[in-house]
């Protein structure tokens, strides 16, 4: 059995410096994994500035159903183990429940067909769902590209030739 993130420890992860390749663009654009897949597929290994394993993995499916994708950050443990810290998908045809908030009698609970981000909580883990079950709506980005840059610019990721506070890059431009 895996170890169990903490809120603190998953806050940590999310906080911590990541610098990006100067080859990040090209990485990140979503090309077919294979003939039998429907989705395009990219994926990105950084090195956090505290040594911690990242990988943004980009699944794009808009040319199935419009605006279905996900950009996900993933953490990866010492002894190999995988944690899906953040999702930031965009509109799918499923239906979401939080789980451990239904079970707990809470409100507001279901939504469907909007902008979301699912994160990785210590609760989730704990009671058994999905370490990125808890989801919540967003008006913080309506494609794959914003999605990226809603990532990069809320959890601490450089990009090549940045300084200390210079600010961040958007894409789409060729000021690196």
């Amino acid at each position: 059995m895996r170890p169990v993130l903490s809120d603190a420890q998953i806050d940590l992860l999310l906080q911590e410096r990541k610098p990006l390749p100067s080859d990040w663009r090209t990485k990140l654009d979503p090309r077919m994994r294979d003939s039998n897949s429907e989705s395009d597929h990219a994926k990105l290994h950084i090195q956090g500035a505290a040594g911690n394993r990242f990988r943004i993995h980009i699944r794009d499916n808009s040319k199935k159903t419009p605006l279905d994708f996900s950009v996900i950050l993933v953490f990866t443990d010492e002894g190999g183990n995988e944690y899906r810290l953040l999702r930031h998908n965009g509109l799918h045809p499923s239906e979401h429940t939080n789980k451990w908030e239904r079970d707990q009698g809470l409100e507001n609970v279901k939504f469907r067909k909007k902008f979301h981000i699912h994160h990785c909580t210590e609760r989730y883990q704990i009671a058994g769902y999905e370490e990125d079950g808890y989801v919540e709506p967003t008006a913080k980005f309506q494609s794959l590209e914003s999605a990226l840059v809603a990532l990069f610019d809320d959890h601490n990721f450089v990009y090549p030739g940045e300084r200390a506070g210079q600010g961040h890059l958007k894409l789409g431009t060729d000021d690196e």
